[in-house]
Formats: structure tokens, sequence, C-alpha cells
């Protein structure tokens, strides 16, 4: 097979299929390059905001799913898995795109803006050093039953989950029921999204407003990619 190879190369070389698979070989290197320097300059410089809330191709998260009721919480065994995809461009800013199974969810994008984790709408999943401001607000337009909004609260939190007992940041939300609804299960209601470094989202604490119970994920499992 070996002397075959010179005849073949000579035979490309000397016509112009050798030009054209050159000029082609070019045009591919140039795009190559304009596309990296193009990732590059929209590549946000890591904070410590990812120390709470790590962005990297390959991290995963598995949490196990609690119900509250009336004696306590129970689990029905189901998994709920986070994983960071891979990176992308949107609006010429960088992103990480988050997957979650079951995969019915829809994929979410998310990136560190000088310490601040938001998404492609500008809407703060959370901040590393404002403890002052609401940082996200929304209310029900339509029927106006409530008004929710989102602010850091605590630093000095501690967790257990099965993966561990940690200290958290607390991104909590407030949610306040317009009357008559508040006089149901009280306003305002309290949700968290309980942080600890070097690991992302430990627990997150929620309800349906139709209920008076609280549904908590607690993180069993993960991987960062160092």
């Amino acid at each position: 097979m070996k002397r075959h190879i010179p005849h073949i190369l000579k035979k490309y070389q000397s016509g112009k299929w050798f030009n054209y698979f050159q000029f082609i070989f070019f045009l591919l290197v140039i795009f190559n390059a304009s596309c990296k320097k193009q990732e590059a300059l929209n590549i946000d410089e890591p904070t410590d905001a990812q120390l709470y809330f790590p962005l990297s191709s390959g991290n995963y998260w598995i949490y196990q799913t609690y119900t509250q009721n009336d004696t306590g919480y129970t689990t029905n065994g189901n998994l709920d898995s986070i994983f960071i995809e891979k990176d992308t461009v949107i609006n010429g800013m960088s992103y990480f795109k988050f997957n979650r199974i079951p995969s019915q969810y829809q994929p979410v994008y998310r990136r560190d803006s000088s310490g601040y984790i938001v998404d492609e709408t500008g809407r703060i999943f959370f901040s590393v050093n404002n403890f002052t401001d609401t940082l996200y607000s929304i209310s029900d337009s339509t029927s106006n039953i409530y008004l929710m909004s989102y602010k850091m609260e605590s630093k000095d939190t501690i967790i257990d989950v099965d993966a561990g007992s940690f200290k958290c940041y607390d991104y909590r939300g407030f949610y306040y029921s317009i009357p008559p609804y508040s006089d149901l299960f009280g306003s305002p209601r309290l949700t968290h999204d309980f942080y600890a470094p070097s690991i992302g989202l430990l627990k997150k604490v929620y309800f349906f407003s139709s209920s008076p119970y609280i549904t908590e994920k607690r993180l069993i499992r993960f991987h960062i990619s160092p």
C-alpha cells in the first residue's frame, strides 16, 4: 500500500485538484481562527461567584426530591439531574448550557457577569457580593394574585444533605400573595436556593401556590470539572 501513496500525492499535486484542496484548507484555517478569536472576546473573566456557581462543561449535579406532608418528608425515589453540556454564544456573549433530566425540561443558559450569575434575558440568579438589593422581581399581571422577589440573604446557613454538611449562601425568594389569597397559607412564603462553595446548588426549597406544603431537592452526588 505504501508504494501507491507517492503516486496519489503526485497526481493531486500536478493538477488543479491540489490547488483546490489547498484553497479549501486555507479557508478552514482562517474560519477556525476567527471563531476562536470571537469566542475569546466574549468570555467574561471568572469571579468569586463561580466558586458557588461553578461554570464548566461536564459539571453535573444529582438531586433527590422530598415532599412535605403532615408527618414529615417522603420521597418516591425519583432523581433530578442537571449537567452543563457546553458553552455557547448568545447575542455576542458566552453562556453555559444547562440541561436537565427528565428531558422534558428546556435547557437554560447562565454566565458570570461581574459577580452576578445571569441568564440571556439579564435575570440575576446569584450574587457573590450584593446582599442589599432585590436582584429580581416578578408579578402576576394577569390575575393579580402574587408578587415575588429575590435577594441574597445569608452567608452562614449550615445545610445538611446526603452529600455532606456545608455552609451556604441563600438566594431567597419572597412570595407575597395578594388579598384575599394571602389568607390561605400566609404571606410571604419563602423559597431557598442554597449554594455551597466548590459545589454549587446544594438544596432547593420551593412550593406550589395551591398547597401548604413545601418540596425540597437535596444534592446526593455531583461532579465539578477541574
